[in-house]
């Protein structure tokens, strides 16, 4: 640089580490904080990395989880789900869903099942039919070659809660079932880890897997065991939710009783020209709506029931298409039970999400960037910066 350009200064490692990327962060989180106090319902993945000089207890666990909804501005109310992996402090931490990946990878499937599987999601997302590479620490770039091929096939090994039932209604049905061919050991092997299955989740959990799985546009009763009973419990969280969590006057589409921008703030004062504007008719329209079916001028059982008519009514939607745009898409008419498919649908499968910001901090901070402070916060920037 200083042949090239001799009036240029070329920045420091020290102005990146104490300017530039501070300056990032800030900026980051405030976007993701607004994010957040847009978000309706709001749903964690969990993990840990244990150490021999951490308390790992469940309290413990709690305590710090407590801490980030706090320093997050993150309220209970809003936090309908916490997936967790199956270490015992963790699911006494919580005692909500354990990974559905974890129970299924644990009890299950081989390596070539594996395989099988992933050919088959490639070739529903019109992914490359890539294996996935492991890194190896004798040959150059390969760490680089592993990254970038899992990347491209992430989505590919995504999972979603609503997709839990189905895809263990197909490991019972078709992957443990027993064939001609099968000795006496793998009958009794595939009638074990049935059995196992059937007895792995809570009647709670299992009752959240029925009702995500049925509010999904994609599936609906297909996957259900039992029909009635799921449409009684998703009409009755239909219900609850109405009638005990008041909808947002100001933003129907939040969903939230309170009006998080400040008095006075440009964003309320933009929020009111816009609701006193021709735009902000629908949003008027809406409103009224949902203030008859919460006030008791409207019953907001029947309401639901009607939805819940409407919905069972409709066909189900192409496997590839995203189940909550297809709720947005129907949120006037069928507002009430889209509030509880919301909430369904957001919570995920599986705690791989969050294991992976450790396998992130682990390339970041590594021996070759040992000096890397913690306070650099670089793992954040990297999984949020768009």
């Amino acid at each position: 640089m200083k042949k090239a350009v001799p009036m240029y200064k070329v920045p420091s490692k020290t102005n990146f580490s104490t300017n530039e990327i501070p300056r990032m962060y800030k900026e980051v989180r405030a976007s993701v904080e607004e994010q957040l106090k847009e978000a309706v319902w709001i749903s964690a993945t969990t993990d840990l990395w244990t150490s021999s000089s951490g308390d790992h207890t469940s309290e413990k666990i709690s305590e710090m989880f407590e801490n980030m909804l706090q320093e997050w501005k993150i309220s209970k109310e809003s936090l309908c789900g916490i997936t967790t992996d199956n270490a015992t402090n963790m699911k006494k931490a919580f005692a909500e869903f354990p990974c559905g990946m974890q129970t299924l990878d644990s009890r299950i499937f081989s390596e070539l099942e594996k395989e099988e599987r992933m050919k088959k999601k490639q070739a529903d997302l019109e992914l490359p039919e890539h294996a996935l590479i492991h890194d190896v620490v004798t040959r150059w770039g390969s760490t680089y070659e592993m990254i970038s091929r899992f990347l491209e096939q992430q989505q590919a090994k995504r999972v979603t809660l609503s997709s839990l039932t189905p895809v263990l209604e197909h490991i019972g049905s078709e992957i443990l079932s027993e064939q001609a061919e099968d000795n006496l050991l793998i009958r009794q092997m595939k009638q074990i880890m049935r059995e196992d299955l059937q007895g792995r989740y809570t009647e709670q959990v299992e009752r959240v897997l029925q009702i995500s799985s049925f509010v999904d546009a994609r599936f609906k009763g297909s996957f259900c065991k039992n029909l009635d009973d799921t449409v009684e419990a998703c009409v009755e969280e239909a219900v609850n939710l109405a009638t005990a969590v008041p909808l947002d006057r100001e933003h129907p589409q939040a969903q939230r009783g309170e009006n998080r921008a400040e008095p006075g703030s440009s964003s309320t004062t933009t929020t009111k020209k816009k609701e006193k504007s021709l735009s902000g008719l629908p949003q008027r329209i809406t409103s009224s709506r949902l203030n008859k079916a919460t006030s008791g001028n409207e019953n907001v059982s029947d309401k639901v029931l009607s939805e819940m008519m409407m919905y069972k009514s409709l066909p189900t939607i192409s496997v590839d298409t995203d189940p909550l745009a297809w709720w947005k898409m129907h949120a006037d008419e069928m507002f009430l039970l889209a509030n509880a498919a919301r909430k369904y649908l957001c919570v995920p499968a599986t705690s791989v999400p969050s294991e992976r910001m450790f396998s992130t901090g682990g390339h970041i901070l590594s021996p070759q960037q040992s000096r890397l402070s913690p306070e650099n916060l670089l793992t954040f920037l990297h999984h949020n910066l768009t």
